[in-house]
């Protein structure tokens, strides 16, 4: 149907994201490409993997270097939008007081 282009089939299979595509390739693409059953539409299959597996590459990137970013020493409580000194309420409800 997509002749090949796994973006295509991507935005097709409902729920589908870009790691599922050399599982794809393994156990289903490549089987019925060998047993005949469907075209190799090589060119086109090369191209979009190689922009699927760059995309997943960068994103593996960008997740590592959000793991190294992040505070080991970092609480919840200074995440919180909560503040010591007003009852423990949020930032929220204590300008809503005061605005009363």
């Amino acid at each position: 149907k997509f002749k090949g282009n796994l973006v295509k089939m991507l935005e097709y299979v409902m729920l589908s994201e870009e790691r599922d595509v050399p599982r794809w390739m393994e156990d289903y693409i490549q089987p019925a490409i060998a047993e005949g059953k469907v075209e190799h539409y090589e060119k086109t299959l090369s191209k979009t993997l190689g922009q699927i597996q760059k995309k997943l590459a960068v994103e593996k990137k960008r997740l590592k270097e959000e793991v190294k970013e992040e505070d080991p020493d970092a609480t919840e409580t200074e995440d919180s939008d909560m503040d010591d000194d007003d009852d423990h309420k949020p930032k929220a409800a204590r300008n809503k007081r005061k605005g009363s």
